[in-house]
């Protein structure tokens, strides 16, 4: 992307656009100046920023404590029709600067139009070589929010979208004279362009080749020509036309159309001959104005059908040049005479008799070079146009259809498409209402707040003034989802109720159905404010809410709402801990309608959802082939949001193979695109700091662990499976901290909020499993029994096989502190083959170290020195060597110590010191590499 140009002081304009301020504005000592520096040998042009600091306070003014400060920035721009002019840089990451420093402490500071005027983004201006020059890159994300001189919290994002002023500040407070200059200022995404700015470059960026499909055509066509070029160059027009002859002797097609173009000598020459092009057309019939002509009368040209391909482009031609404004005209005749420019020295040697000034027939006095040439068209050697010539139709189908992706995907619009849009956007073309609407949409996902409610009303306030009464119920559909999305829930509610009512009022099967579905999916993750809806009967009971929708789907023939009806019917099965058979069911059908229908929007999530059954069946391995099976065919093809969850459990199930480094790369792995939108990167930070913390836990850094746990929970999620998932870990490190009861006490409250909310049985039985083990913890494990029984049964009946594992692991637990060893080893033994299935290193782990504590216990039952004590031990010590190596690779430290403490005890019972003291030594090179690496 190339930069933008912001404030360029080698044009001596620029500095009368720019004002000083220092302390002497409240009655200070402090003097600032701006000076215009003519270009040398030596230094470039540029703006001198100098004068003296001082820190003398006013007198007769008692309240003002402080002085010393001096400053300038650009005056405010001036107004356009569309508002306040601002400068967008969200496409961009750097702010670049090229100054020469006396090396004292500057700052550069940007103010935007945030909801707080007076807030000021800084960033300090480092000087590596004071009095030389030299340019540095400043990333926009480090500027720091400021208000009046002091750091404020929280840290909001940089508006960049609405950059109101640039400017640089010295308050050091020392007093003496300063000096600082300034060449340019832009903004960039690379830098290496340090000493090869310049401001044409800002002035030459090419559009995006597939805005437009047809000039791909004509590449294919032409491979000669340059891949950037999007109009037919006047060298091409005469090499494809110089080789045809025409029907006057001796002259080709292009003398022909050599003539022609040189005929049109005016911008009137130009008028008159679009008003002429009506000449080339039949009559139309219908007007009754078609004429028989006699031979002597006919017409010596052929005139064009109006309905034949040739008469529509002559009649679309006509048309679009009549509806240009003034502006635009103007543009395109200069367009013209630059097109033609080259063929001037053919077109005079073939007429020595035209004057020095052929192109314009009010200019003939003139030269091209001329004084009056200049003033009226300016440069026109110099063809670099900062707009993309772009008819109204053709900007209202591409923003249709980059609206339609970012709908579909859920992202934002590429920054290299923003840059386009804006030039197409230029401001004598009258820009479709629609845009508003893009640009509610690039607000919402960026999460600004207010720029997207600014938006999206003056989107629907142009769309009701255009007669578009239909748009209302879509304006709260809309209105509704930004409302959720923020955390405005009851408003929210409002908004889709009247959504409701008036889709039904209306007719509108499509929104009605859309809306019904999106309130059932926001009353999954809202349950309570949800209840009073449903109490109204809106939707009924979620089973009756999907029924409901099914039927609709069907009667409408919208097939992928329906296959996504039937992919949260699996959803709402699972969660339930009904038929598993039933949720396949459900998963495979929508598959089938895929098909059949030709709907692949929903082929992604139907993957997912698979993947999600195999795992909680403890079949792991199939359930990874799926997910990325997922990632490689279907990723680009399905929402964002989904390669990115599947991503994260992709990553999260490398974790807990001990694979860390792994599942960082897959994390690092998503699309940057993606992580524009606010919302996706909340998503992707929280499932990153989920990793690092257990992994923190594991290695018992626990002070670590408490730092980035206090960052987990500050950030706002709104995904209750990641709320869950941190309220788990919080347990998990009181525990490690033995703090028992608070652990206790978090347990129990976030098992009655689950049940409350009617919350997913996989996630109350963990909770169920997790009180258990607390208990044990404590030492007091017989009191979880009950409940450990009791998930281990609840799992078995819904088939949630890990979790029947965990709770299977709690009750031998329980078995073996009131001795009943056998029965422990005999039940870990049975489910230990089916265990390794799922691909858990610790839940691996905690069942080896059971089964090595059952296997310790019958041999304290066996006689002494008898053979069924040696085996006893010796299984011991081979389930404790399973343990270690899991608890190795997910880096537990306390598991890893614990086994090791096991297997000495066994040693010395064996009688081998040698070995125990072996295992003594790893014990101790554990702790001590832990509390290095701590």
């Amino acid at each position: 992307m190339t930069p933008y140009h912001l404030l360029d002081f080698t044009d001596p304009e620029t500095i009368t656009m720019c004002k000083t301020m220092s302390d002497a504005d409240m009655g200070g000592f402090s003097k600032a100046q701006l000076e215009q520096v003519e270009a040398t040998a030596t230094e470039p042009a540029h703006m001198r920023f100098f004068g003296s600091i001082s820190i003398d306070l006013p007198p007769n003014r008692p309240h003002i404590q402080r002085s010393g400060y001096a400053a300038w920035r650009n005056k405010d721009r001036g107004p356009t029709i569309f508002g306040k002019s601002l400068w967008d840089v969200d496409p961009y990451l750097y702010l670049a600067l090229r100054f020469k420093s006396d090396g004292r402490k500057y700052f550069v500071n940007v103010q935007t139009e945030s909801i707080v005027h007076t807030d000021i983004h800084q960033h300090r201006l480092y000087s590596r070589r004071p009095g030389e020059w030299e340019t540095v890159f400043l990333k926009w994300p480090d500027f720091v929010r400021t208000n009046h001189g002091e750091v404020v919290e929280p840290q909001n994002e940089m508006m960049t979208q609405k950059v109101r002023t640039l400017g640089i500040g010295l308050t050091d407070r020392v007093p003496g004279p300063f000096e600082l200059c300034v060449a340019n200022m832009w903004t960039s995404n690379r830098m290496d362009e340090a000493d090869a700015y310049r401001k044409d470059s800002a002035d030459s960026a090419s559009p995006v080749s597939h805005l437009l499909p047809i000039h791909s055509k004509l590449r294919e066509r032409d491979e000669g020509h340059d891949q950037d070029d999007f109009t037919l160059s006047i060298e091409r027009l005469q090499k494809a036309t110089i080789i045809h002859g025409s029907a006057i002797p001796g002259r080709t097609v292009w003398d022909l159309v050599l003539k022609n173009l040189w005929a049109i000598a005016s911008l009137d020459a130009l008028h008159t001959f679009f008003d002429d092009l009506s000449y080339l057309l039949e009559k139309p019939v219908e007007q009754g104005l078609r004429q028989d002509y006699s031979d002597s009368q006919r017409p010596k040209r052929m005139l064009l059908s109006r309905n034949s391909p040739l008469g529509a482009f002559v009649r679309r031609a006509q048309l679009e040049f009549t509806r240009l404004q003034f502006h635009d005209g103007i543009s395109l005749w200069k367009e013209l005479v630059v097109f033609r420019r080259p063929t001037l020295a053919l077109w005079k040697q073939r007429n020595p008799g035209v004057g020095s000034n052929t192109f314009d027939t009010n200019l003939q006095q003139d030269s091209v070079d001329g004084k009056l040439v200049g003033l009226v068209y300016g440069r026109l050697s110099c063809n670099t146009s900062e707009s993309i010539q772009t008819s109204t139709e053709d900007m209202e189908r591409i923003l249709d259809y980059q609206i339609s992706r970012m709908q579909y995907q859920g992202n934002r619009v590429p920054q290299e498409i923003q840059v386009q849009l804006r030039k197409m956007a230029k401001p004598s073309t009258s820009i479709p209402a629609v845009t508003y609407y893009m640009q509610f949409l690039e607000a919402w996902k960026c999460g600004d707040y207010p720029s997207a409610f600014d938006k999206l009303h003056r989107y629907f306030d142009y769309a009701m003034q255009m007669g578009e009464k239909g748009l209302y119920q879509y304006a709260l559909l809309n209105l509704a989802i930004l409302h959720a999305d923020f955390g405005c829930v009851s408003e929210a509610i409002i908004a889709i109720q009247e959504t409701i009512a008036q889709a039904r009022e209306k007719h509108d099967l499509p929104c009605l159905n859309y809306s019904l579905s999106w309130l059932h999916q926001f009353g999954r993750t809202h349950p309570k404010d949800i209840a009073e809806v449903q109490e109204k009967g809106v939707l009924g009971s979620e089973k009756e809410a999907l029924s409901f929708l099914k039927a609709k789907a069907k009667e409408s023939n919208m097939w992928t709402l329906l296959s996504t009806t039937l992919l949260s019917e699996a959803k709402l099965t699972l969660s339930k801990g009904d038929s598993v058979s039933q949720a396949l069911e459900s998963t495979i059908k929508a598959s089938h309608l895929s098909i059949t229908k030709g709907t692949t929007e929903t082929n992604g999530s139907q993957l997912l959802m698979q993947s999600s059954i195999y795992e909680r069946l403890g079949v792991q391995c199939q359930a990874w082939t799926y997910s990325e099976l997922f990632l490689r065919c279907f990723a680009q093809q399905t929402p964002s949001i989904d390669a990115l969850q599947s991503q994260c459990r992709s990553a999260h199930t490398l974790a807990r193979l001990g694979r860390y480094e792994a599942a960082l790369t897959q994390m690092e792995e998503a699309d940057p695109e993606t992580l524009r939108t606010l919302k996706y990167h909340q998503l992707w930070t929280t499932n990153l700091g989920i990793l690092k913390l257990r992994r923190c836990l594991y290695r018992d850094e626990l002070d670590a662990a408490d730092h980035v746990l206090a960052q987990l929970q500050a950030a706002p999620t709104g995904v209750q499976e990641l709320q869950f998932n941190i309220s788990l870990i919080t347990i998990d490190l009181l525990l490690r901290r033995r703090d028992y009861s608070h652990a206790l006490a978090l347990v129990d409250e976030l098992f009655t909020d689950l049940n409350q909310q009617e919350a997913d049985i996989f996630q109350r039985l963990i909770v169920m499993v997790l009180k258990a083990r607390s208990y044990d913890k404590a030492g007091i494990p017989q009191k979880g029994f009950s409940i450990a029984l009791r998930a281990a049964s609840l799992a078995h009946k819904a088939w949630l096989l890990p979790v029947l594992w965990e709770a299977v692991g709690a009750i031998c637990r329980i078995l073996i502190s009131v001795k009943e060893f056998d029965a422990a080893a005999r039940l870990l033994g049975s489910v230990l083959p089916q265990a390794l299935e799922c691909e858990d290193c610790g839940l691996a782990a905690l069942l080896f170290s059971c089964l090595a504590d059952s296997h310790m216990g019958l041999a304290g039952q066996a006689k002494e020195d008898s053979l069924q004590r040696k085996e006893r031990l010796t299984k011991a010590s081979e389930s404790l060597d399973r343990a270690f190596d899991e608890y190795s690779r997910i880096e537990d430290i306390r598991g890893q110590c614990e086994t090791l403490a096991k297997k000495a005890t066994i040693m010395h019972l064996n009688g081998d010191t040698v070995l125990a003291n072996d295992c003594a030594a790893r014990y101790l090179d554990i702790k001590k590499a832990a509390r290095e690496h701590d």
